[in-house]
């Protein structure tokens, strides 16, 4: 049976009092749609990887959330990141509990997806680095208006505490991958990426 981290208070726990967690950062419409795509999808249609007694195991999505490696450096803020074997506290209201704060949690996300909007944020430079530092096992980098270059889905994995091109935007251990589809999603008819779990 998977035991499922909850964050915990715990005597040695970093104060948090003065980290800021919201900075009231404005997200634009296509962004915005993208993360609540990519979240909505696994929590309508996927109960996550099977553990070993074939039960699934609890998940967390998150977008536009902080990511707390450390109480001394700056949150990074991934538009959309999954995390296994975790829960989400009842109380989301209380400071400690609305960022992931990853000694709460004790691990860092295995899935962190960037979509690279008309002003470009240091996706595969700053970001990419912080990411590898903290051990998030995939980055994704998502840019569908070409702002980086010509390819649209790029997938790293980290090996050896490196990031490696993937060959595909599928997490084997995570038992989920990545797929650029055309359809309609909250009445917008575009090409956007999609979680989905057919390996």
């Amino acid at each position: 049976m998977a035991v499922s981290p909850t964050p915990t208070s715990h005597p040695d726990e970093p104060d948090v009092s003065a980290l800021v967690t919201e900075d009231d950062a404005s997200v634009d419409i296509f962004d915005g749609k993208q993360q609540r795509l990519l979240t909505n999808a696994l929590y309508s249609s996927w109960s996550g990887p099977p553990a070993p007694d074939g039960r699934p195991r609890p998940f967390a999505a998150f977008a536009n959330v902080g990511l707390f490696s450390s109480t001394l450096e700056p949150p990074v803020v991934p538009d959309v990141m999954l995390s296994l074997d975790v829960s989400i506290p009842s109380d989301m209201t209380e400071k400690k509990n609305r960022s992931y704060f990853m000694w709460r949690y004790g691990k860092a996300p295995e899935v962190v997806i960037e979509v690279v909007s008309h002003t470009p944020d240091g996706e595969l430079t700053q970001k990419f680095e912080r990411y590898r530092k903290i051990a998030v096992a995939h980055y994704v980098v998502y840019d569908p208006l070409g702002e980086l270059g010509d390819v649209a889905l790029r997938a790293f994995e980290l090996r050896g505490g490196l990031y490696v091109v993937a060959d595909r935007p599928w997490f084997a251990p995570v038992g989920l991958g990545l797929t650029e589809w055309d359809g309609v999603f909250e009445g917008f008819d575009a090409r956007r990426a999609s979680t989905n779990g057919d390996g």
